[in-house]
């Protein structure tokens, strides 16, 4: 069993679907008082963190709806961003995992960071929507610090709850990055279904921003 703490971006076809799996039956664990696996590490990990798992589901849904997959199984948990639990991997050795796991086998949406300015990519946009003075300071010039370091950094800020207009405002830079820009009076939710049609169909830069997928959930 393992609930992931970075992005469902990465994850492939069979890591995505497995982790919804499985985080349905580590819900249903806490739900109904069931004693299988009730002491497992990640069972423990989530124990007084539904509102978080649930959030964790939106974004894994988010996921593999712009993936095309069907999804009719919802949590029945409010999710919130309040409390998050601490990590049974720092976010550097997911990824690492990742790596690890996936020699000669297919890779997830967005190809797996070697580098601060990878990482930074794929990130910009929902570190954006969350905290714009990080954002313009980032855009300026990295910090010098390690890999691990910055992982975890960007994996903090990524858990807050942005503000619907910093979303909004992010959506909007984001169209401004496609060459064209067809239907620029849709609302802003028409806009960013477009943004990812667009996105998926022409497979351009913006295909690699987490993003893409995890903004969709605060659209009101």
């Amino acid at each position: 069993m393992r609930i992931w703490d970075i992005s469902p971006g990465y994850l492939n076809r069979a890591s995505l679907l497995g982790e919804h799996r499985e985080l349905h039956g580590l819900a249903s664990i806490h739900i109904n008082n069931k004693k299988g696996y009730s002491r497992h590490p990640e069972t423990i990990r989530w124990k007084n963190y539904l509102p978080a798992l649930a959030m964790r589901h939106e974004l894994l849904v988010a996921e593999m709806r712009f993936r095309g997959y069907q999804h009719h199984s919802p949590l029945p948990i409010e999710a919130g961003t309040e409390k998050w639990p601490d990590y049974l991997d720092e976010p550097a050795t997911q990824i690492k995992l990742l790596r690890e796991k996936y020699i000669d086998k297919e890779s997830g949406r967005i190809p797996l960071p070697h580098t601060l300015q990878e990482l930074w990519e794929h990130h910009r946009f929902s570190v954006m929507a969350r905290d714009t003075g990080k954002y313009h300071l980032y855009e300026r010039k990295l910090p010098n610090v390690e890999f691990d370091e910055f992982s975890k950094e960007i994996s903090e800020i990524i858990r807050q709850k942005p503000r619907q207009s910093d979303v909004e405002n992010t959506i909007e830079e984001m169209w401004l990055c496609l060459e064209a820009k067809p239907n620029a009076s849709l609302s802003i939710k028409d806009k960013f279904e477009e943004l990812q049609k667009i996105v998926k169909e022409e497979n351009i830069k913006l295909l690699h921003t987490t993003a893409l997928t995890e903004l969709s959930i605060w659209l009101n």
